[in-house]
């Protein structure tokens, strides 16, 4: 594993303690009347579950390489590293999805997410 996937998969576990606080601000937004209020509860809740589907696509991710790490014989390897592009592939889709979702509810600046979900780089397959 080179050390810039192996820092990408350890921001992805630092992130399983952190929640993002911006969501459950919206979601306590006080002074607004209640169609308003539940909008930004159904807004705050929905930013909350594409941030868990990309943490947990991040952590098949992260076991993903451990297979590859752990992988014996020169088939095994290929065919672990064939599921780890695969799963990588998966989290990159769910971070699209949530700068997608993010854009659609007003935030444009998606450079938060990309430095706070980082997806580590594809693994060549190896014969």
């Amino acid at each position: 594993m080179s050390r810039t996937i192996r820092e990408d998969l350890k921001v992805t576990s630092t992130l399983r303690a952190q929640r993002n606080p911006g969501a459950q601000r919206l979601a306590d937004a006080r002074g607004q009347g209640s169609l308003e209020q539940e909008v930004l509860s159904e807004m705050a809740s929905s930013m909350r579950r594409a941030e868990d589907k990309v943490l947990a696509a991040l952590d098949t991710l992260e076991q993903a390489y451990a297979a590859v790490e752990a992988a014996a014989g020169i088939q095994t390897r290929h065919d672990a590293i064939a599921r780890y592009n695969e799963a990588r592939e998966v989290a990159r889709v769910a971070r699209w999805e949530m700068i997608v979702h993010r854009e659609a509810i007003g935030l444009r600046d998606s450079r938060l997410v990309r430095d706070r979900y980082p997806i580590p780089k594809q693994l060549p397959l190896t014969p």
